[in-house]
């Protein structure tokens, strides 16, 4: 499964763009990264062959984004807060998937 070239978060247009080496910007390896100041959410390459890892980095760095977005009182969630609401977004999220995208689609039907 494809990943999106670009969501939209708040009204911003936030890019996925696959890079070679990530590091954080201290340094450090990492498997994402999100840029608030480019709208985009960097991913390492390497994720395109582990599909577990890349769906929590996936959520994991929508979290910064949609903090980054929303939170109004000026700050975003500490990568500790973050990486907790992950844990439990992937945790909710493996029990109720399929009823999630069938009230989604259910939700969102056009006619």
């Amino acid at each position: 499964m494809n990943l999106p070239n670009s969501i939209e978060i708040g009204g911003i247009d936030v890019r996925f763009e696959w890079v070679d080496d990530l590091t954080d910007p201290d340094g450090q390896d990492c498997w994402g990264e999100t840029s608030s100041a480019s709208g985009s959410i960097l991913l390492d390459r390497s994720l395109r062959n582990n599909p577990k890892r890349l769906f929590s980095t996936v959520i994991h760095e929508l979290m910064h984004a949609i903090s980054s977005e929303y939170l109004s009182f000026g700050g975003d969630l500490s990568e500790q807060q973050v990486e907790s609401m992950t844990l439990g977004f992937v945790e909710v999220y493996r029990q109720l998937g399929p009823w999630l995208e069938k009230a989604r689609k259910a939700a969102y039907a056009t006619g």
